[in-house]
This record gives structure tokens, sequence and C-alpha cells, in this order.
């Protein structure tokens, strides 16, 4: 009996011992090595005039478009531009840039609602559209003094809800208006 727990403790301990062997040197990246690969492989855009810069996830491409940033996804299913207005009306600021950037998108707004500031001198606002063929679009105004940085966003709405959010999450978060308009 005494033998049969050795064997069966030094098999257990050797089943372990590989799995960990195994797991551990696996070549699947932690998460942390994960978040600090896509902040290498992002890269910063600042705008020419200096007014508003942003990191762009990896795998978006950019150019520029007479004045405007226009962002498109690593699968071209989401567009994004980034367009700085004079105007500091918020509302009328996202309707003028869908103009410059989609003159195709007539249509009215679903709904409007006020973000969080990311600091007290900035107003941000979010305006929603909709569409019958599964295409969101939004637009999100950054008011600062002296003009606005708008984002818009047309896309499918299931990759918007997927992978590619992520990409535009980070868009998002990292657009900074410098306010020199």
């Amino acid at each position: 009996m005494r033998n049969a727990m050795i064997l069966v403790g030094l098999w257990i301990g050797i089943i372990l011992t590989a799995y960990s062997v195994v797991y551990v040197n696996s070549g699947v990246p932690n998460p942390v090595e994960i978040s600090a690969l896509v902040r290498i492989a992002s890269r910063t855009y600042t705008d020419p005039d200096g007014r508003f810069e942003l990191v762009l996830p990896p795998g978006w491409q950019e150019k520029e478009e007479g004045g405007a940033l226009h962002l498109t996804g690593p699968l071209e299913e989401v567009e994004a531009w980034i367009v700085p207005v004079a105007d500091m009306a918020a509302v009328r600021a996202i309707e003028t840039a869908w103009e410059a950037a989609d003159p195709c998108l007539t249509r009215s707004y679903d709904s409007f609602s006020e973000m969080e500031p990311v600091n007290p001198e900035l107003r941000r606002v979010r305006i929603d559209y909709s569409a019958p063929d599964r295409t969101l679009c939004y637009g999100i105004a950054r008011v600062v003094r002296g003009g606005t940085v708008v984002l818009l966003v047309k896309g499918d709405i299931d990759p918007l809800q997927g992978r590619t959010s992520d990409g535009i999450a980070l868009i998002e978060e990292t657009l900074t208006v410098r306010g020199e308009f």
C-alpha cells in the first residue's frame, strides 16, 4: 500500500510538472504583455495645425482629406473622421462635420446626450443617428474655447459592437484637443 501511494504521488508530480512546463512555455502571452504590445504597435497622430492628437490603433489607416483626418478600420468595415470646426455650438459642429466628411448622410439625429467632460474646459456631446441598413452613425463633439473637434463614426453595427469597438474606444479615449484654432 505504501509503495502504491509513493508511485501515485510520483505520477501526480510528473503530470503537474509537465503541465506547468507546457503551459508556461506555450507561447501564449499574458494580458499585461498583450496590452504592452498594443501600445507599442499603436502610433500617435498629431494634426499638422496642432489642433488635436490621438493614438491610432494597430491596423488602422489614416488619410488627410481637406482639413479632416479620415480613419479606416483594419477590415474597412468602420470609418471615422476627425474634423476641426470653428463653430462652438456642438450640434451645428457635428452637422457641419458630416456635410464635409459624408455629404450623403442627410438624416436627422435620434438622440443627443452630454458626456462626462475630461476636464472643466472641455464640453463633450454625442449625437446618434440610425439607419435601416444596419449602419450605425454617431458624432462626438469636443468643444473648447476657439472651436470644436468632431469625431464621426460610421460602420456596420456588428463590428462596432465587436473587436473593432476596441479601436474606436482607443480613438475616443486618446483624442486630445489642443484648443489652438
